[in-house]
């Protein structure tokens, strides 16, 4: 089980490979009739795995679609998943805040998607399992009229999808 002092520390690295080891990295059972069943508790592990992974965010340059070092961390984190589980797909969807033009940010946000993509194929991920779309400002999550609202609407949305699917 792993203890909240080390869900609360967040040391990415560390908490990562404690993460990998424990969920992804369990033992499988050697009867043959388990093997099934080792699957879908792999499968189910990586989305638990992926959606613990997916809250920090990715940042860029103000206004481009440039990544800021302080995200290459997080994206070879994501690089890794991708390896640990070859049977999905990541969806990459790009979102700005409503300040501008709004064709502008449609093509930022798209911008923005197609360089994390470009990075994680980078680090190994196949480029067919990984999946761009830029929504501009249309999907917002908090309001825009403040300065907090906009850096959240400002962001990059990454989610596991079973392969095949779009």
């Amino acid at each position: 089980m792993i203890s909240l002092t080390l869900l609360a520390t967040r040391g990415r690295s560390a908490l990562f490979a404690a993460l990998a080891a424990l969920l992804l990295l369990a033992p499988g059972a050697s009867a043959h009739a388990q093997a099934a069943n080792d699957e879908v508790q792999q499968r189910e592990r990586c989305v638990q795995v992926f959606a613990w992974l997916s809250l920090e965010q990715v940042r860029f340059g103000q206004a481009a679609s440039w990544i800021r070092r302080s995200s290459y961390p997080f994206l070879q984190r994501i690089a890794e998943m991708a390896q640990m589980c070859p049977s999905f797909a990541i969806s990459i969807t790009g979102h700005t805040d409503s300040v501008g033009d709004p064709a502008f940010n449609q093509q930022l946000s798209l911008q923005r998607a197609e360089a994390v993509a470009k990075f994680l194929a980078e680090l190994g991920v196949a480029r067919d399992r990984l999946i761009v779309t830029g929504k501009g400002d249309a999907e917002p999550v908090e309001d825009n009229d403040t300065a907090f609202g906009r850096q959240r609407n400002r962001r990059i949305e990454l989610r596991l999808v079973p392969a095949g699917e779009s």
